[in-house]
């Protein structure tokens, strides 16, 4: 009998550390992010980008073009900035509305 229990409590820690290490192969991270916004899914969206920025890290393209024209001049600006990755899970453990702009905060997996 304490031979099959050993057996059995050996085979039960082989699959959990099986399922571990598949997590560890895919490469999943779990991080607490905030996200902030006009509206609550606006807020949620940012959460999920700064995640994404986070664990895998962006890569931005800048570009500035400055038009002069006498005295005056003009400077646009333009940012992109990509990520490669998905959101695995999100779970949202605060919200808050402080004046019109809401924060999203939560246990974001990548």
């Amino acid at each position: 009998m304490k031979r099959q229990l050993l057996l059995f409590i050996g085979i039960l820690l082989a699959f959990g550390v099986a399922e571990l290490s598949g997590q560890q192969k895919r490469g999943f991270v779990t991080v607490q992010v905030t996200g902030k916004g006009e509206t609550l899914e606006l807020a949620r969206e940012d959460a999920k980008r700064n995640a994404l920025a986070r664990v895998v890290g962006e890569a931005i393209k800048a570009r500035t073009d400055i038009t002069e024209n006498g005295d005056d001049a003009q400077v646009f600006s333009q940012y992109i900035a990509a990520s490669a990755g998905f959101i695995a899970k999100f779970d949202e453990t605060a919200t808050a509305n402080e004046t019109g702009i809401f924060s999203v905060t939560a246990n974001v997996t990548v």
